[in-house]
């Protein structure tokens, strides 16, 4: 699949399955804990494919805690569009929900997207990776 997930329309993709080479890294004060929203983009990086019903969520691959669903505290959510979500609605998305996103039948569309991630205080010093995005979405030829 062709689908990569990109900080903007003139980066490079965030590595896949699990290379680690371009990361997405958010930074955190462990101390006090906060909330990041991070504007990222879905792009085909193939003009000899399109997609159709897209869907992005986020997996946990590891780890002791649970990073994405709030029960430790921990929240990992995701909302499709250009705008920036506002604090209410941001309340009614649950951590670890899915996403759908518009179809890409072109390599030159990159569809934005937003990511909250809340990490609680009072934590010692750590590096989460075992979260990454998992992309669905029907292949065929354009």
């Amino acid at each position: 699949m062709a689908l990569n997930v990109y900080e903007d329309t003139t980066s490079d993709p965030y590595s896949t399955s699990g290379l680690f080479t371009l990361p997405l890294i958010l930074g955190f004060d462990g101390r006090t804990g906060g909330v990041v929203q991070k504007k990222l983009y879905l792009r085909n990086d193939n003009v000899l494919y399109k997609y159709e019903d897209i869907t992005i969520e986020a997996e946990q691959v590891g780890g002791d805690l649970d990073y994405i669903g709030g029960t430790e505290g921990f929240y990992f959510k995701m909302r499709a569009g250009d705008a920036r979500p506002t604090a209410a609605e941001w309340d009614t998305i649950s951590g670890g929900t899915s996403i759908s996103m518009s179809d890409i039948i072109d390599a030159s569309t990159y569809l934005p997207f937003w990511v909250y991630v809340e990490v609680p205080g009072h934590l010692a010093v750590m590096h989460i990776k075992d979260v990454r995005f998992k992309i669905s979405a029907t292949e065929s030829l354009s």
